[in-house]
């Protein structure tokens, strides 16, 4: 059983006109670069996922109630609803805490 030849426009397509030592098409050209653009993006996630990323929990929480529902939904998943609950919660007392300064 014989594989279909890769396609111009995907990465196979461009690793064939390489192994042929062809000139490569705009597509194939356009398919390497996204690739290569994806995988530094996961590289640099890993690496902040690695070392490990500090952010005020002000900052967190304002964030976290700036994102729409599913973006919510998903930091709970990882950071789970007690602590999401718990960042609203001290984002609403520095909310109280700078409404009082401002009106004094």
């Amino acid at each position: 059983m014989t594989r279909p030849p890769a396609k111009c426009g995907t990465t196979s397509g461009y690793m064939r006109h390489y192994k042929r030592g062809e000139a490569y098409c705009q597509p194939c050209l356009d398919a390497r670069r996204d690739y290569d653009r994806r995988k530094r993006v996961i590289q640099r996630s890993q690496a902040l996922r690695d070392t490990g990323v500090t952010l005020p929990a002000i900052a967190f929480a304002e964030v976290y109630l700036a994102s729409p529902p599913a973006v919510q939904e998903l930091i709970e998943r990882h950071i789970g609803i007690d602590i999401a609950d718990e960042l609203v919660a001290i984002h609403d007392q520095y909310q109280d805490l700078k409404d009082k300064a401002g009106a004094a």
